[in-house]
């Protein structure tokens, strides 16, 4: 019976861990930042563990004991991702709805946000913690039915130990199923249905394996719960699509006019088609069309994080390319891009015929291969993904730049926001180092950036725009410092900060020619989207910051995450 027990340790181990890992991932993907969502829900685990097996001491039957925490695990289990789908998706509608001006006040806008915040976190927090404090309950109970029943003279320590050994193979087993099983194989959803079942075996084993403690109310309770569990399998997919659909048009719905009766509201969100979900070896890809003030958008979205709209992707990615050619006076010839993998930005550099050569590096394939195959997709960017004049690489940039010998006249860089560390060594004072290596003595590289500029709240009176109020705080101050500095430190002597709409680039480059900042009366049919207004206001915005060492965001010392 004691090797059961030990193999029954390994076994809710894995479950335990694979739960973890569940909320601690989806955490991540919905909110960001995956290093602080990682290590508060690893934290709050392990307090968790660490009460429940304090508890666990005043057990007098311990068997009765497992099978109701097992019971309790499997439901917590099943539903641990659809309850932060769940969440999240009332959560960013209440947010999308007060930031959309219903909240006037800004400071009440931010009040409200950190309060729903919190209040997020706590909710989900809870569920982590409950995961953690039935899980510790199994270990101590294993071992305290090993030793009721075993009758060999084994020490009791070494027992104790056998168990804890057991108990953390099942772990690294755990750890490893779900990097390299579970999630690219089974997906977030389905994954904790299937890790629930398994808690739920273990949980009909111990009803089933003694004749002495059989409870028919907790072997009701399980039946019920299995059946449960495979109905709930069949219908996975469709509440995700419910998610999807609230998560992204929910907040939209409610804004836009005469929508504010919860049945309008309902229709409005779950009609203009599927939220198309890919999930690709790193990232989720979305997309789906959005109704907004009477017009129909396509919005493509990376881990829920927006990407593009065809509402406003013309003139960002009109800015990205055709600005730094403007200011520099100069039509590349050899043009390296990295990331930009919905093709859109090589459309716009695809109008300059200066260029000769062009190598595209993006680092997911399937990112790539949606972007060229979907006919949405390919049909916004213009084909550009299946030019045969476009050389297409997939790898990492960071190691393609560090590798590469070819001089360059321009580099574009597109690259989502650093919201977690593996990104951030993107935006690192080794990457830029690469970058000015690879550029040719007058060459330069643009990038897509989060800066911000002093101004805050424009209106316009007399054709022009005015500032009616500033919202720029310290932490937009540090930012911009961080980058600057950043940039500075990598040797780049010219840097040229730009925001174009709600957008902002950095160009930077170490050339002794002459650059124009007057971009007044500079239209062209090459950039359509791009008026008298945006071109102007080129010249005349600031971005306050300093260069200071103790700014420069490094591979070894990353400091600069959203």
């Amino acid at each position: 019976m004691r090797k059961n027990y030990l193999f029954l340790a390994c076994i809710l181990s894995f479950c335990s861990i694979s739960y973890e890992l569940l909320f601690a991932n989806t955490l991540a993907i919905m909110s960001g930042n995956v290093v602080l969502w990682h290590s508060l829900t690893i934290g709050v685990y392990i307090a968790g563990l660490g009460l429940g097996t304090f508890r666990s001491v005043d057990v007098i039957l311990p068997r009765k004991k497992l099978i109701k925490v097992e019971l309790v695990l499997s439901v917590i289990g099943a539903i641990s991702v659809a309850s932060i789908f769940f969440i999240t998706a009332i959560y960013e509608t209440v947010i999308s709805i007060a930031k959309a001006g219903y909240i006037a006040d800004f400071s009440a806008y931010i009040t409200l946000k950190t309060q729903v915040r919190a209040l997020y976190f706590i909710i989900c927090e809870s569920l982590v913690f409950a995961v953690g404090y039935f899980s510790g309950f199994e270990l101590p109970l294993l071992i305290a039915m090993s030793s009721s029943e075993n009758d060999s003279i084994d020490s009791s320590e070494s027992n104790e130990n056998t168990f804890i050994a057991f108990n953390y193979f099942g772990t690294l087993l755990g750890t490893l199923a779900f990097a390299y099983f579970l999630i690219p194989l089974l997906d977030a959803l389905y994954t904790s249905l299937v890790v629930a079942g398994i808690n739920l075996l273990a949980c009909f084993w111990l009803l089933f394996s003694s004749k002495v403690h059989q409870d028919k109310k907790m072997a009701l309770g399980a039946t019920c719960l299995s059946i449960l569990l495979i109905t709930s399998f069949f219908y996975a997919k469709s509440f995700e699509q419910i998610f999807l659909r609230v998560y992204y048009r929910a907040g939209t719905a409610y804004i836009d006019e005469n929508r504010h009766d919860l049945k309008t509201w309902w229709d409005k969100t779950m009609d203009g088609g599927d939220v198309v979900r890919t999930k690709t070896l790193y990232q989720y890809i979305d997309y789906f069309n959005v109704e907004w003030k009477g017009e129909d958008e396509f919005v493509l979205m990376i881990n829920t994080n927006f990407q593009f709209s065809t509402s406003n992707e013309r003139i960002y990615h009109e800015a990205f390319a055709h600005i730094p050619v403007l200011i520099t006076n100069k039509q590349p010839r050899n043009v390296l891009v990295l990331g930009a993998g919905d093709g859109l930005l090589l459309r716009e550099l695809k109008k300059y015929k200066s260029i000769v050569s062009l190598i595209h590096v993006e680092l997911d394939e399937g990112m790539h291969d949606i972007s060229r195959t979907n006919p949405v997709i390919s049909a916004i960017n213009e084909g550009s993904l299946s030019d045969p004049e476009i050389k297409t690489v997939i790898g990492d940039a960071f190691q393609f730049l560090r590798k590469s010998e070819k001089k360059y006249d321009a580099i574009f860089i597109d690259f989502p926001y650093p919201q977690d560390y593996n990104v951030t060594k993107l935006f690192s004072y080794e990457f830029y180092t690469f970058v000015r290596r690879n550029l040719t003595e007058d060459g330069y590289a643009v990038f897509d950036v989060p800066l911000r500029t002093k101004e805050g709240r424009l209106s316009r009176e007399n054709r022009r725009l005015i500032e009616t109020e500033s919202t720029f705080s310290d932490d937009d101050y540090e930012r911009n410092s961080i980058v600057m500095s950043t940039v500075a430190k990598a040797g780049f002597e010219i840097r040229i900060p730009y925001l174009v709409g709600k957008e902002t680039f950095l160009l930077m480059t170490n050339t002794k020619d002459k650059l124009n900042y007057d971009l007044f009366n500079r239209l062209s049919d090459l950039y359509p989207n791009l008026d008298n207004d945006a071109l102007s206001l080129i010249n005349r915005q600031h971005f306050p910051h300093e260069i200071n060492e103790d700014f420069v965001n490094s591979v070894f010392h990353p400091i600069l995450v959203d």
